[in-house]
């Protein structure tokens, strides 16, 4: 197995980072989706453990609504 790591902006990566970005005048935009509710994966097919998603929906009812904010996804309980 090889294994590496990826530096944007650096010529340095952490060794202890798969991937590093760096800059003085930019950030970092991760993707975005509109969910619709914690219980649902909903755009997407099924839950994905650790997938990270930026929600832009305010959607369903209490206690499963979701509002626009960082998203961590687990298997068992949605988000």
């Amino acid at each position: 197995m090889i294994s590496s790591q990826v530096g944007i902006g650096t010529s340095n990566p952490s060794n202890s980072a798969i991937l590093e970005l760096n800059s003085n005048n930019k950030g970092f935009l991760m993707n975005t989706s509109a969910l619709t509710s914690t219980t649902s994966p909903s755009p997407f097919t099924n839950h994905v453990e650790g997938m990270w998603v930026y929600n832009t929906a305010a959607a369903g009812a209490p206690p499963n609504k979701v509002i626009p904010d960082y998203i961590i996804m687990t298997v068992q309980n949605g988000f």
